[in-house]
C-alpha cells in the first residue's frame, strides 16, 4: 500500500512540475513582449506561480523600461518571498 501511495505521489509531482514550466515558458515569452500590459499580466501571473523558476524570471526583469511592469514584478517578487518565507 505505502510503494503504490509513493508511485502515486511521485507521478502527480512529476506531472506538477512539466505542467508549471510549460506555463512558465509561456509567461517567459510574453515577459519580453513589445506590449507593456502583456508583460505586466506575465509579471502577475508569475507570482501566481510562485516557482523558483518563476522567482528567477522576476528578478531578471526588475529593470523593464514601463514603471507598471517593474511595480508588478516587485509585488510579484515580494509575493512569493511573503508564501515561501524567503525574505
Amino acid at each position: 500500500m505505502k510503494k503504490c501511495l509513493m508511485l502515486v505521489v511521485t507521478i502527480v509531482v512529476a506531472l506538477f512540475s512539466i505542467g508549471c514550466n510549460g506555463v512558465e515558458d509561456k509567461l517567459e515569452k510574453q515577459l519580453k513582449s513589445s506590449d507593456a500590459s502583456i508583460r505586466r499580466e506575465a509579471a502577475v501571473q508569475l507570482g501566481d506561480v510562485a516557482t523558483p523558476r518563476a522567482l528567477q524570471l522576476l528578478e531578471m526583469d526588475q529593470d523593464d523600461p514601463d514603471f507598471r511592469v517593474r511595480e508588478a514584478v516587485r509585488a510579484a517578487i515580494a509575493l512569493i518571498n511573503k508564501r515561501t518565507f524567503m525574505k
